[in-house]
């Protein structure tokens, strides 16, 4: 990117895979994977920005999330790393604020995505009964959120996590 565009002023990081199982059903080998891949990905694309972003003092990075760190019956695995991602944001918001690098999170619900098509049906009637707006969020709604957090017009919002879930995170616990 510098080679090409002599500057970094955004990084979305966006990555996610899942092993639907409750604690007592996850392989250590799965829990590392998932872990490697929502968290340790994310953190390493935030350390390779960072110290371009703190040279040019600007820079936006918008870490994704999801609904789903609140919390939910056999998400341990899945729950923990985008908690840590939400973890991560707001952490590096703080050590990055002062070069005026803004640090931001999207949380989304449903989303009509490859992790969300491998979903069995009867799963994806469950989570519809609960969803408020009765139907499925696209990736353009989360590319609206990240185009939010990106613009200049949001530098005084940092550590923040927006939820694009269409009113999904108003219930407690995500149950699949």
């Amino acid at each position: 990117v510098i080679d090409t565009f002599g500057r970094i002023d955004i990084l979305v990081n966006n990555a996610g895979i899942d092993k639907a199982k409750g604690i007592v059903g996850i392989a250590e080998e799965d829990w590392d994977r998932i872990i490697n891949i929502n968290l340790k990905g994310q953190f390493l694309c935030c350390q390779a920005v960072a110290a371009t972003m703190k040279a040019q003092n600007h820079g936006r990075i918008i870490n994704i999330s999801s609904r789903a760190w609140l919390g939910g019956v056999g998400q341990a695995c899945y729950s923990a790393s985008k908690g840590g991602v939400v973890s991560l944001t707001r952490t590096l918001a703080l050590e990055l604020a002062k070069n005026q690098i803004t640090v931001n999170c999207i949380a989304p619900g449903i989303i009509e995505t490859p992790l969300f098509k491998t979903l069995p049906e009867d799963a994806i009637e469950r989570l519809m009964k609960m969803q408020p707006t009765g139907k499925i969020g696209q990736p353009e709604d989360i590319a609206l959120g990240a185009e939010f957090f990106a613009d200049d017009d949001a530098s005084y919002i940092t550590g923040q996590v927006i939820f694009i879930c269409g009113g999904k995170s108003i219930y407690s616990s995500l149950s699949v």
